[in-house]
């Protein structure tokens, strides 16, 4: 993407009505004039989120793209309108709250207690706001009516998708049969919530919550930090800006000590309840790859690669990596678990000694890491040093060919 900046409002102006903007949807696009002139339109009807969205957005509930949204309003003009979809338990919060804070007659609540349900809140959404078409967030309310959900109750976007019959450039039509079996699953649920919520209301009008706010969060420090980085050009010179304020191996011993320590053999091994609880709430990582899939480096299987975190939780991890490939030119793109990768980028880092090539692990071949490593299942690697010792000068000569042949290129 160009570094396309803008010095006035007559440049933008000038610029939109014969270009278009990545990532971004103006009404005077070349995009939306070609879309006003294919449905014979008067004219455009847009508001916010369809103007900062791309053109090829996608409505998350019925899958349909801008062109199959758009559609003629009773004025002839093409109504392009996207809408933040979101959960009411931030308004159920906040009313009960008010509630139970009134009916004590005296008011002990103060700004923390309201604080406190607005954090709340995040946790007791069924569902994150999202954007969906005007047509969805219409057909949502028609649901609720026609299946006579409870007034607080929402459909998740995945729902909505369930119970709408989708077509192009009109209103969507509601299966109320599905609607109402989508409500009926869910309905014990949502009043479970409703009954937590109604709780935590009560907790925070009583002024007993436990939110205990800070001067200044760790958050709010780091988005300055940020801010002074970037101003300072800092983050222009580096992947981890940060890095280059401080010291951050100042008792790292020799380049090599990271791999010389004593690997101990893991004593917990996950049973299949754990791994059934890893795979409910990180399923994401765990399909990553394929169930029978095996580390091509370690020939470790998923279950071997699982292993007990810091936090104290059973963790999978699958990363794509590059490694070297037939030659300087070319990487090899490949998928390694967790140990295997971190060794390719440790290793790598340590033979270049601190050369500006990125990332470190395209001077390692994918059978020379598995001469080195040793697997352990449900823990970290152990490596053989002696024959790490030899490799790591053959990678550091190949990090030197590497860089010649990039400089080559770019005279």
């Amino acid at each position: 993407m160009s570094k396309l900046r803008f010095e006035s409002i007559e440049q933008l102006e000038q610029y939109i009505c014969e270009n278009n903007l990545i990532g971004l949807d103006p009404e005077k696009s070349k995009n939306m004039q070609d879309m006003m002139t294919s449905f014979s339109a008067k004219g455009l009807h847009l508001n916010k989120w369809w103007a900062i969205t791309p053109f090829d957005w996608k409505c998350e509930a019925c899958g349909r793209v801008k062109k199959d949204i758009a559609r003629l309003n009773k004025h002839g003009y093409l109504t392009c309108h996207l809408h933040e979809h979101h959960d009411h338990a931030d308004r159920i919060l906040k009313r009960e709250f008010e509630f139970f804070s009134k009916a004590q007659g005296v008011i002990v609540a103060d700004e923390n207690s309201e604080k406190f349900i607005k954090r709340a809140a995040y946790g007791l959404a069924a569902f994150d706001k999202t954007l969906i078409c005007s047509d969805c967030n219409k057909a949502d309310a028609d649901a609720k009516k026609l299946s006579r959900t409870d007034d607080d109750f929402s459909f998740s976007p995945r729902e909505i998708g369930r119970f709408i019959i989708v077509r192009s450039n009109q209103e969507h039509i509601v299966d109320v049969s599905i609607a109402s079996a989508i409500w009926s699953d869910g309905k014990n649920v949502f009043e479970k919530r409703l009954r937590l919520i109604r709780d935590l209301a009560r907790i925070a009008a009583e002024n007993l919550h436990w939110y205990q706010p800070s001067k200044q969060t760790s958050t709010q420090v780091e988005r300055m930090a940020i801010y002074h980085i970037r101003q300072y050009g800092i983050s222009n010179l580096s992947s981890e800006p940060e890095k280059l304020l401080y010291n951050s191996v100042v008792f790292a011993g020799d380049k090599a000590s990271w791999r010389r320590n004593k690997i101990y053999r893991p004593k917990k091994i996950p049973s299949d309840m754990d791994i059934k609880h890893l795979i409910g709430i990180r399923g994401k990582l765990w399909f990553k790859v394929n169930e029978d899939w095996i580390c091509p480096c370690c020939q470790r299987g998923k279950i071997d690669c699982v292993y007990f975190s810091k936090n104290k939780s059973w963790v999978f991890e699958a990363k794509n990596i590059e490694l070297y490939g037939v030659d300087v030119d070319e990487t090899l793109r490949i998928t390694l678990c967790n140990d295997c990768a971190n060794a390719a980028l440790q290793f790598g880092r340590e033979a270049i000694e601190g050369k500006n090539l990125y990332p470190p692990s395209i001077v390692l071949k994918l059978e020379e890491l598995k001469a080195i490593i040793v697997a352990n299942p449900h823990g970290a690697h152990d490596y053989r040093n002696d024959v790490a010792d030899i490799f790591v000068l053959t990678w550091h000569a190949r990090a030197i060919c590497i860089l010649e042949s990039k400089n080559c290129i770019h005279q």
